[in-house]
């Protein structure tokens, strides 16, 4: 062979097996541990990182996995130190809304310089907010909001049960500028390392309307869910609950209009439906939340729509209600 043919058939290889990314994963409650481990399970680098409990089960006995009527227990790479973020390509941050900020200050200092932080975080502000505290430590990297569908529920420190779906939608939530190829070019091999390992993910060209679609649907069923400590299916087959979603979802998406998001009301409405109708045996993170007497994500969603409700002077009774009885039942303020 050729020098010229040798140059080429070692550039064909390197496309067809691309080195292989390393991922850490910030927060090890449900939506951490499943996606931690899918990437596991398909011979990904990953490491999880979580509270001392986690980190210590995980260790022990990997991560109970139950899925599909079964249980496995998957050997992970866990740890309780932030540090663990060096190296990392891509860190996922899968905390609650309301301990990201925190979350990324402490492993900070640690990031890979030419890293990405992906937000697997419900809300619509998670982006902003990340970027924020970067730049209070005068830290510089691309953070990209992602859309989370899945339903999962933790059982223990190292222990979840996936119910339905497992998919993500992520994308640029910047305007675009001077870095935009080169994070497109970041988002690109993240949804083709997702393809690899069998998760689905889907690139989005208007990253405002796909997170209020999600945001809207976490207004409408997480409240209802969590204060009548309900299923999506019992709530459908009580008519004054599933009209006071409904109320909650034009609400928000008065809110999201008003943000330059994308929606329309009936279309959300009979998704509320059939969603409701595919997942009647499903509770809301929310109603585990206040189960377990956790802290909840009232303020960054039923919340989130009071506060830019007022701002634009558009009235939100329902969602100003909801958000009112949630944080009285988990005495927030």
């Amino acid at each position: 062979m050729t020098r010229g043919g040798s140059l080429l058939a070692m550039a064909l290889t390197q496309e067809s097996n691309p080195p292989q990314a390393r991922l850490a994963i910030l927060g090890a409650g449900a939506v951490g541990c499943y996606f931690g481990v899918r990437f596991t399970q398909f011979g990904g680098s990953v490491v999880l990182i979580g509270r001392p409990a986690f980190a210590a089960a995980a260790a022990r006995d990997g991560i109970r996995f139950e899925s599909g009527g079964s249980a496995t227990s998957v050997k992970v790479e866990a740890t309780a130190d932030p540090a663990a973020v060096a190296g990392a390509d891509y860190v996922l941050v899968c905390t609650k809304t309301t301990d990201g900020p925190e979350a990324v200050r402490f492993c900070a200092p640690h990031l890979k310089p030419d890293g990405a932080l992906l937000l697997l975080q419900n809300g619509v502000d998670n982006a902003q907010r990340i970027e924020a505290t970067l730049g209070e430590l005068d830290i510089d990297r691309d953070v990209f909001p992602a859309v989370v569908y899945v339903a999962a529920e933790q059982l223990g420190p190292a222990a979840i049960r996936h119910t339905a779906r497992g998919d993500l939608v992520v994308g640029d939530g910047r305007a675009p500028g001077p870095r935009t190829a080169l994070r497109r070019a970041k988002l690109d091999r993240f949804v083709d390392l997702c393809a690899r390992a069998g998760v689905p993910c889907r690139l989005s060209e208007d990253m405002t309307t796909d997170l209020w679609s999600k945001m809207v649907m976490n207004c409408a069923f997480n409240a209802v869910s969590g204060l009548g400590e309900a299923t999506y299916g019992e709530i459908l087959e009580c008519p004054p609950a599933f009209e006071l979603m409904h109320a909650a979802i034009r609400e928000a998406i008065a809110v999201a209009r008003a943000e330059g998001a994308r929606l329309d009301e009936q279309e959300r409405l009979e998704y509320a439906r059939r969603l409701a109708v595919s997942m009647r045996t499903v509770s809301s993170s929310m109603a585990h939340d206040m189960q377990r007497r956790r802290r909840t994500e009232i303020a960054s969603l039923n919340g989130y729509i009071s506060r830019r409700a007022k701002e634009f002077r558009i009235a939100t009774p329902a969602n100003d209600a909801l958000t009112a009885l949630v944080m009285l039942r988990s005495r927030e303020s």
